[in-house]
């Protein structure tokens, strides 16, 4: 699904479903991601750019796992929830510095080529 697509969609159901749906959005988009980056010729600034979307993708999942948090029950099990999503939230940081690594990576491998 396209970014204008996505924008002109239906989004008219209750918020929960709207939270559902943008998530089912994001799997329709990363499985596109998934059957271009096989099918693309290589091209360092291309790749560069890319793993600064994917940087920059990754810190917004990260900034929102706490708003998850906040709307989990409260209650002793959802503790454990609290935690979870602590760990997915400093995954998520992990992933994203690790896309601006490579994104540095290949650039200064662009410049010595």
């Amino acid at each position: 699904m396209s970014v204008r697509t996505w924008l002109t969609h239906d989004r008219h159901h209750p918020p929960v479903d709207r939270l559902f749906d943008a998530a089912c959005d994001l799997m329709i988009a990363t499985r596109a991601f998934e059957t271009q980056s096989t099918c693309t010729p290589e091209d360092p600034p291309s790749i560069a750019a890319t793993l600064g979307v994917l940087d920059a993708c990754l810190r917004t999942l990260q900034a929102s796992l706490p708003n998850l948090a906040d709307r989990a029950p409260a209650c002793t099990t959802c503790v454990q929830t609290s935690r979870e999503l602590q760990r997915a939230e400093a995954a998520l940081a992990d992933a994203a510095a690790a896309c601006d690594a490579a994104r540095k990576s290949v650039l200064a491998a662009t410049r010595r080529c």
